[in-house]
């Protein structure tokens, strides 16, 4: 699995509304943090944002994610401004709604020279005019899930139009996150997750809980139980087989784990959760 890849298919999104607007030259939003995410496609205009005090020149054919809990400041700059805004919530479901957009290294500011963000924005415009539609809702959500994918692909494949603060997880964790989805085999202690960036255990410990909420152990069971649900699901591996690759050396000590952080042993997880047009049997 690419590094990063578990994060994204354990992205929890719920959309709730967009709306079109046209603004001018008094348009001010005085510094609130806020409740749910924020993004925006400008067509037209200028502006100043700020976002957890840093500066950003908000320009027309660029988009705008403003996670939730930032504090954000806005005023104009242009006579005229013309933009979408979407609201959702977005959680990385192991993660407890903490720090998805810097995890996903998702950029406040994106450019979108060749507009091929646009038509997604004013898609989920259309449908969102449409009252009478049965599967609306749907329709509004897969929107917002394409949008969250294009603005992952840019982030993959150009550098950010806003450097100085697109990433403002630690880059320490992101070295640790990016190393332990790339080698899932290694179960490492607190330790060697300390020495691998240079720190004390306790720094490490305290950047995991200020970027995280969870303590470095915490935060490295919950990451393995979730590469285990993978497995569990998409192939027919012995319980014992997924435990050693994954770096646990006693399959009985994994069952316990997953178990106290899932709720379910890994074989009652296997049989509700396995594709079950799999022919093969189960691995026990």
């Amino acid at each position: 699995m690419v590094p990063l890849q578990l994060f994204i298919e354990s992205l929890i999104v719920r959309f709730w509304h967009v709306k079109d607007y046209a603004l001018d030259s008094s348009w001010r939003i005085g510094a609130r943090e806020l409740q749910h995410n924020v993004l925006w496609y400008v067509r037209q205009g200028r502006f100043s944002l700020s976002v957890n005090g840093t500066t950003y020149s908000g320009e027309s054919d660029s988009a705008y994610l403003l996670p939730s809990g930032s504090e954000v400041a806005v005023y104009a700059i242009s006579a005229e401004i013309s933009l979408i805004s979407v609201n959702f919530d977005a959680e990385i479901s192991f993660l407890s709604g903490r720090s998805w957009s810097e995890l996903l290294r998702l950029p406040v500011r994106t450019e979108d020279p060749a507009q091929e963000l646009a038509p997604l924005f004013e898609h989920m415009l259309v449908h969102a005019s449409e009252r009478q539609r049965i599967g609306q809702s749907l329709l509004l959500q897969s929107d917002l899930l394409r949008i969250l994918s294009a603005l992952l692909d840019h982030a993959a494949h150009s550098p950010p139009a806003d450097t100085a603060a697109s990433i403002a997880m630690d880059s320490r964790i992101h070295t640790i996150v990016d190393y332990l989805l790339g080698h899932p085999e290694y179960l490492p202690s607190i330790g060697e997750l300390a020495e691998f960036v240079l720190l004390s255990e306790s720094h490490l410990r305290k950047l995991f809980l200020q970027h995280t909420g969870m303590s470095p152990l915490a935060f490295l069971h919950q990451l393995k139980m979730e590469q285990a649900k993978r497995q569990l699901i998409l192939s027919n591996r012995r319980i014992s087989e997924i435990a050693f690759g994954l770096g646990f050396e006693d399959a009985n000590y994994f069952t316990r784990l997953f178990g106290k952080l899932t709720g379910t042993t890994p074989q009652q997880y296997r049989r509700q959760h396995r594709l079950w047009t799999h022919e093969s049997k189960e691995s026990p």
